[in-house]
């Protein structure tokens, strides 16, 4: 049964002579609505639960779960399933009061209400400001992002295209930043009654995944800046959204040169690989022996970057690049060997990143059992000459605190590239396709050659590797 939109338009309109009937201030009863007590994790709103309760609220809701659609996505129990359906009608309760409150107004966002409510899917758009990064121009990425210079006009721009409202001029970057917009649509039929609430909350999730992506190309870790969202609906489940950030979430990055320009056809062929392979945006199957290793290592990096503890921050990493280059059974003295083949630059180098992993791998045991590491395991490390006896955690100096940043910039680069290393041969892209590209062990076989000089191997490597995988001193 299709939706009566007469009968809507009549249980409406006595819905509205209620409302207009409370003692509530006509500015704030579309919040009262919106969040009506006992309905979810909130208190809520006293007055909102006893208008929803009442005949005619009751009655505006039968009618519109008469609706063959409606009921299907929102019908409950359990009665969090008719939030999306309150928040609507609360955003439709603001435009009347908001556009006279008359009868003809009535009719028409009756009409209006209907046909949104039948869309296929909810569409959202959101804003990023990130700290970190420059671009001249606007940037067209994979799957819907776009990213621009964080100035004035562009950020307005950004927002206008969102939805959302004039840029706050005192809020505009003084260092360098870009920022990024999504578009997403939730179609309804998939996600039913959580897909208003998931079209408007997932991108904050899609942002990190940026984030992190941003961090594999450019070897930056952006600091977060302003937020905002807007559902891009007549009726939408919640007003213009931003989210200011803290001074915490602004410096919460830190990692790599803060005025790096992006390398976009890089930017582009890593998302494609990681968000569209890995995480799964588009329908692709990879075989476990690929995706399981990839998901986890980029799983334990995305802590990694997050944390400030430097003994868990190279646990995690080392874990990542033994889960991504050690075969079921294999000794785990052959990971210094095949990382420095993978991402060591020549003789040299190769020789310190074996060494680096195997003192390396002593501090790694000292995390996972709970130990505090000694200085002189950093040191090694670091490849320091000079030996230092004590505990880690009870260093306080500023040289000490300088060698601590400096091991986790260390092992975040090394696993940083170690990633994108594998990441490459083992998801291929062809005219923007993501397929299955190498088995895992095809690639560990192929370092095990070159490692003892096969010059075939060798070339075959490199062909498949981004020259960034090894264009950073250790």
């Amino acid at each position: 049964m299709e939706l009566d939109v007469q009968k809507l338009e009549r249980c409406l309109r006595d819905f509205l002579e209620l409302v207009d009937r409370q003692p509530l201030d006509k500015a704030t009863v579309g919040a009262h609505l919106r969040y009506p007590s006992a309905s979810g994790t909130l208190a809520g709103s006293a007055p909102g639960r006893q208008l929803w309760d009442s005949p005619e609220g009751s009655a505006l809701i039968s009618c519109l779960l008469e609706d063959e659609r409606l009921r299907k996505w929102f019908a409950p129990p359990p009665e969090t399933r008719l939030n999306e359906l309150h928040s609507r009608v609360a955003s439709l309760v603001d435009r009347w009061v908001k556009e006279d409150s008359n009868p003809n107004t009535t009719a028409i966002l009756a009409r209006e209400f209907a046909e949104t409510m039948h869309e296929p899917a909810v569409v959202a758009a959101a804003v990023q400001v990130f700290f970190g990064l420059t671009t001249d121009s606007l940037v067209v990425l994979p799957y819907d992002f776009r990213i621009a210079p964080a100035t004035q006009e562009q950020l307005g721009a950004l927002l206008f295209m969102a939805g959302g409202r004039e840029v706050d001029v005192l809020r505009i970057p003084a260092r360098p930043a870009i920022a990024a917009m999504v578009h997403i649509q939730i179609p309804r039929e998939q996600f039913g009654a959580t897909a208003g609430i998931t079209a408007v909350a997932l991108p904050t999730a899609m942002f990190e995944g940026l984030r992190f992506v941003l961090w594999l190309a450019t070897g930056v870790y952006c600091g977060k800046g302003d937020y905002y969202v807007s559902e891009e609906s007549p009726f939408p489940i919640a007003d213009f959204e931003r989210q200011t950030a803290s001074v915490g979430e602004m410096f919460s990055g830190g990692l790599g040169n803060p005025t790096a320009e992006m390398d976009v056809p890089l930017l582009s062929e890593v998302m494609l690989r990681h968000e569209g392979g890995v995480k799964g945006r588009i329908d692709i199957h990879l075989s476990d022996d690929i995706l399981r290793p990839l998901w986890t290592a980029s799983t334990f990096l995305d802590a990694a970057l997050r944390s400030l503890d430097t003994l868990f921050v190279l646990f995690l990493c080392y874990s990542a690049l033994e889960g991504m280059m050690l075969l079921e059974g294999d000794d785990g003295s052959r990971l210094g060997p095949r990382i420095a083949r993978l991402v060591g630059r020549d003789v040299q180098e190769r020789k310190d990143i074996r060494r680096i992993l195997g003192v390396w791998r002593t501090l790694r045991g000292s995390a996972a059992h709970g130990k505090r590491a000694k200085l002189s395991d950093l040191t090694r490390f670091l490849g320091r000459e000079r030996e230092v006896e004590g505990d880690l955690r009870e260093m306080t100096d500023l040289k000490a605190r300088q060698w601590e940043e400096e091991a986790r910039t260390r092992a975040l680069e090394l696993a940083r590239r170690t990633y994108l290393g594998m990441l490459y041969p083992l998801v291929r892209v062809e005219a923007e396709t993501v397929k299955e590209g190498m088995t895992r062990s095809s690639v560990v076989q192929l370092l095990e050659s070159a490692e003892r000089n096969d010059m075939a191997a060798v070339i075959e490597l490199d062909a498949m590797i981004p020259a960034v995988v090894k264009s950073i001193e250790i």
